[in-house]
Formats: structure tokens, sequence, C-alpha cells
């Protein structure tokens, strides 16, 4: 059916190596349709069969895709208010974008004017969103914990195919080497230490965790 101009556009985030083929995903797109919202399933660059097309892979630090995202729908439907949501990965990268924008909004930046970040934002839902990266990450590694025996593996080897993947364009990056030793990468902090702190400008591990920390980020929020 058609709907008004107005009606709400719900963007939905998934989480690592995710896509809008998730179930959660899928979910949360069919409640929001039942409620007469449009809704966007945002797939991440690399992800679910979308291109990347260049060196700088998706983190939870990075808000480029989301925005692209906002923007678009801000600019077909000027009149609708915008709700986001995601889970785990994709709870970092909406925090992250909120805090960006709502930055700028108060700094008097381009996009800062009415309803919050001021591309029409008037709500947003993180969905089990760890307070905490570095110890929650911590966790995911520690083999003497049953996420660690379980979720640490799993994990690794999503990032290990998406990197294998891709592993042409991310080499391009001058701060990535040519020749990435897959081999070694045995841990979600191996990929993060090697390839995201590397592609995003980061000086460690540390730098990034407190970059994207919600206890960080959830009071810039207004």
């Amino acid at each position: 059916a058609d709907l008004p101009l107005d009606a709400p556009v719900f963007i939905m985030l998934h989480g690592i190596n995710g896509g809008s083929h998730e179930g959660p995903t899928k979910w949360a797109v069919a409640t929001g349709a039942v409620r007469g919202w449009r809704c966007v399933a945002l797939n991440l660059r690399g992800c679910n069969g979308v291109p990347l097309t260049s060196p700088k892979v998706y983190s939870a630090a990075s808000s480029e895709d989301v925005r692209t995202a906002v923007n678009a729908a801000r600019a077909r439907f000027p009149a609708a208010p915008i709700l986001l949501a995601g889970y785990s990965l994709g709870t970092y990268i909406i925090g992250t974008y909120l805090a960006e924008e709502d930055s700028k909004r108060r700094t008097g930046g381009d996009r800062g004017r009415d309803n919050g970040s001021g591309n029409g934002v008037v709500g947003a839902v993180l969905i089990s969103c760890p307070l905490d990266p570095h110890s929650s990450h911590a966790g995911l590694i520690d083999p003497n914990r049953p996420a660690g025996l379980v979720y640490n593996g799993a994990i690794a080897a999503e990032l290990r195919r998406y990197f294998v993947k891709h592993k042409k364009v991310v080499s391009e990056h001058p701060d990535v080497l040519d020749e990435l030793e897959l081999s070694d990468l045995r841990t979600i902090q191996d990929f993060e230490q090697a390839l995201i702190v590397k592609t995003h400008g980061f000086s460690d591990l540390e730098e990034y965790y407190q970059y994207i920390s919600p206890e960080r980020l959830i009071p810039c929020i207004r």
C-alpha cells in the first residue's frame, strides 16, 4: 500500500557480518511495516553481498553508512520523522552517529538545527548494547568464559571470511600490509588491531574502545 509522505522512516542496522537476511532484522522490519512505517534494512559495506569499494571497512566507529542512509531518507521524505534501531555492533554505530551529529548541532555544524541531530532523527533504540567495549570484548576472547569458548571462534571465523573476500580492496590501504597473514589473526581483537585500528586512524585498541564506548557516547546525545 502507498504510504503518506510523512510516514515514519525506520532504519534497522545489523550486527557483525550480518545483514538484511537475518532474523532480528526481518522481525524488526516486519513489526515496523505493520505500524505503517517505511522500513529500511541497512546492509553495511561489504556485508550480505554489498561490495566493498574502498579500503576502509565497516567498524563500530564508522558512522558513514548510517549517515548516508539517513541523509537519503531525509532528502526523499523531508516531512517524515526518522527512527533508528540496531543490535550488537549496530548499536555502537548508531550511538557514534548520534553523538557526532549532536556535537555538530551544539557547535553550529552544518546539520545543527531541529529534531535532535538535525537530520530528522527523532528516536533510536540500541538493542543488546555492550556499555563497556573493553570488558565486553575481553570476555569474548577469554577461554575460561562460556562466551569466549563459543563466540570468539565463530565471530573470528566470520571476520576472516569477510577479509578474505575483500582482501584485495583492504590491502590498498597504505597502513595495511599487502600480504595480510590471516592465519595469525585468531581472535576478534586480532582483527580489530590489525585492520580496524589501522584503517580508521586510531593509535591502538584502547583509543578505539574509548571512542565507541556507549558510556562516553550516551551523555553526548541530547
